[in-house]
């Protein structure tokens, strides 16, 4: 199966997975995806794909752009002083930097590198973005954005960013907003830290211990994602285990929670 129809084909499963939980909301989807030669002839190049959802109704529009410009800031872009807020134009915007770092970056190693080394010029940069169901009760929506990029390595990177909104108002909503500005951190890492341990998934099969691999027990690392049952804190790969980990993501319910809570 060709890499972008899964790609797009998993993206739009997840949009229409999450329609039916964000009724009131409306959105809409920006998508591209293409491939770009090295020079003219060549048979190495460039991959791209972006399938980014953002809001555009169902909120007052200073709440819409609001939150439609910190995806931009913190998603896309990644520049603090970016007061843009149309997504489209953000995602070509992304596309078109990609494009021009690829030219310039492996053009510049084809002294030191024959192109039949295809793993040195074949990259590729995949951006996917998507809100998870509206927590209305709460006021909280969070947006999850995936990031994919292989730069001719022994392996690409993959990265996962959320960020929850107040659906009030449009701002970003952090940990000190929800526990409170001096919530006990040590009580809550060690609650994490009770998750994870207990999470078989990190056990091995045969002694039923808990692998000895990871650099650091769990913390509120302000990757968090709010749903329905509670909160999911996320860690990146090289975050607090190897690469081969994967994401790793750590679960605690309200009723846990409760004592944390503002």
């Amino acid at each position: 199966m060709n890499k972008y129809f899964r790609f797009f084909a998993t993206a739009l499963a997840v949009l229409l997975a999450l329609c039916a939980c964000n009724r009131g909301l409306s959105t809409s989807t920006a998508s591209d995806e293409g491939e770009v030669p090295l020079q003219e002839g060549s048979e190495v190049g460039y991959t791209y794909a972006y399938s980014v959802s953002y809001l555009t109704g169902g909120l007052p529009k200073e709440v819409i752009d609001n939150i439609n410009g910190a995806i931009i800031r913190d998603h896309i872009l990644f520049q603090d002083e970016i007061t843009e807020t149309d997504v489209r134009k953000a995602c070509e915007t992304w596309k078109e930097s990609g494009i021009e770092g690829y030219l310039s970056d492996a053009g510049s190693m084809r002294d030191d590198f024959d192109e039949e080394d295809s793993f040195m010029f074949n990259w590729d940069s995949d951006l996917k973005g998507y809100f998870l169901p509206w927590q209305k009760k709460r006021q909280l929506l969070t947006y999850c954005c995936e990031t994919s990029d292989y730069m001719g390595g022994a392996h690409g990177m993959y990265d996962e960013s959320y960020t929850v909104f107040d659906t009030r108002d449009g701002r970003i909503v952090t940990e000190e907003d929800l526990f409170g500005p001096d919530y006990d951190t040590e009580a809550l890492s060690s609650l994490m830290e009770d998750a994870l341990l207990s999470d078989p998934e990190y056990q091995d099969e045969e002694s039923g211990e808990f692998s000895d691999a990871f650099f650091s027990m769990p913390y509120p690392n302000g990757n968090f994602s709010v749903e329905a049952e509670g909160i999911t804190w996320h860690f990146n790969p090289y975050d607090i285990a190897p690469y081969a980990y994967g994401v790793i993501t750590v679960s605690l319910g309200w009723k846990e929670l409760e004592p944390f809570l503002k």
